[in-house]
């Protein structure tokens, strides 16, 4: 009996290291609009501003679904700083964005100026897209 708990055991710890290996790729974001502004300027990238709030069904989704997709991630890891902006916590850059509902999606050049937005929910495609033409 001990020798079959061990061999479970060891079998356990080898699958975590490999499913470990085989982990998506994570996304790098900020939610420090000042920095990632300094970040943009001095890696010429433009920033993509998501707006989302607590309790947002479809911030949960676009989070969940859109960008957890691995050419969102690596679009957006590679020519952008992305931003999670929790417009209760921001309420002033939700307002300067005009922030009606959320998620939204500003994508701005690294002066600050907006080249794009995206209101509401999207998929991984559409966002990718709209990612990609700017």
């Amino acid at each position: 009996m001990k020798r079959i708990m061990l061999i479970l055991m060891i079998l356990a710890i080898l699958s975590i290291g490999i499913s470990a290996g085989f982990a998506k790729d994570t996304l790098n974001s900020t939610d420090d609009f000042t920095e990632a502004i300094n970040q943009a300027q001095s890696e010429n990238k433009n920033i993509v501003l998501i707006f989302d709030q607590d309790s947002c069904v479809y911030c949960d989704i676009l989070k969940e679904n859109t960008l957890a997709d691995e050419k969102v991630i690596d679009e957006l890891n590679t020519n952008y700083i992305l931003v999670i902006v929790n417009v209760n916590e921001e309420p002033e850059l939700a307002a300067k964005y005009n922030v009606y509902g959320t998620p939204l999606t500003v994508i701005l050049d690294s002066n600050q100026n907006q080249i794009g937005r995206i209101e509401g929910y999207v998929d991984a495609d559409e966002f990718l897209e709209m990612l990609q033409g700017v």
